[in-house]
């Protein structure tokens, strides 16, 4: 019977998300720098596919390392940045995303990942700041 780990289960997605951000950064500056800003009705289709896969992998995991339950033996400082990481790439994508439609929607395009942005801020200081000051766990 194979024993799961949940220390090797975080230091495996600790390395799985320089990964990450380098398909979210790529996919950032293919937009800004590349013709796509210029093409938006004949982006490839690769693009949206690496776009969404960045997407699944990021925004759930992060999701998941929050969650207490499957990582009852490791504490939150544990595993707070990281979760915090892969959030991040969601909002990195949101902003790529923003760029991309930019040509075609305007700018209100860029003002979607800003609710995302804050949701980020307070599970940032929920994890972080919360935990430090109370010493407790504040993701049931």
């Amino acid at each position: 019977m194979i024993e799961h780990d949940p220390l090797g289960r975080l230091e495996t997605l600790r390395r799985a998300l320089p990964a990450l951000y380098g398909c979210a950064l790529t996919l950032l500056i293919t937009v800004v720098l590349g013709d796509l800003r210029y093409f938006s009705g004949e982006a490839p289709v690769g693009w949206f596919v690496v776009w969404g896969l960045t997407m699944l992998a990021g925004v759930p995991t992060g999701i998941y390392l929050l969650w207490k339950r499957p990582w009852g033996a490791l504490p939150l400082k544990a595993r707070r940045g990281t979760a915090v990481g892969y959030l991040m790439v969601g909002f990195i994508n949101l902003v790529g995303l923003g760029f991309f439609s930019l040509y075609e929607a305007g700018i209100l395009c860029l003002l979607a990942p800003l609710p995302y942005a804050a949701l980020l801020g307070l599970v940032y200081l929920r994890a972080f700041w919360l935990e430090d000051r109370d010493g407790g766990e504040v993701f049931p």
